[in-house]
């Protein structure tokens, strides 16, 4: 039940920060996966794997809007492509060197 609990709760960070671009909420979601991912706990190689899935999910997002900001493409406003961008930039970063990030 427990690990139950804790994929639905990975699962339901990782949309959120697939959804939203304020920077508030992506990074109280980095920082929870970054105390998630702490090797103290037994929950940390499951919760590195969600954090590494969020990342390449991010990474792709990432590139398509990039290449749709740049091709003047795409349904989205340029408005919302640049706060998007910035957004999946900034707690991609914050993933990528949280303390617990081990390269």
């Amino acid at each position: 039940m427990f690990e139950q609990a804790l994929e639905s709760l990975l699962r339901h960070i990782q949309d959120i920060v697939e959804k939203h671009t304020s920077s508030e909420v992506l990074e109280n979601c980095s920082k929870v996966l970054e105390n998630f991912c702490n090797e103290e706990y037994t929950i940390a190689r499951k919760c590195n794997v969600a954090r590494s899935t969020l990342i390449d999910r991010l990474v792709e997002k990432y590139k398509d809007a990039y290449q749709a900001f740049f091709q003047e493409v795409g349904h989205l406003s340029c408005s919302h492509q640049k706060r998007s961008l910035l957004a999946f930039q900034k707690v991609f970063s914050s993933l990528m060197y949280s303390k617990s990030w081990e390269l």
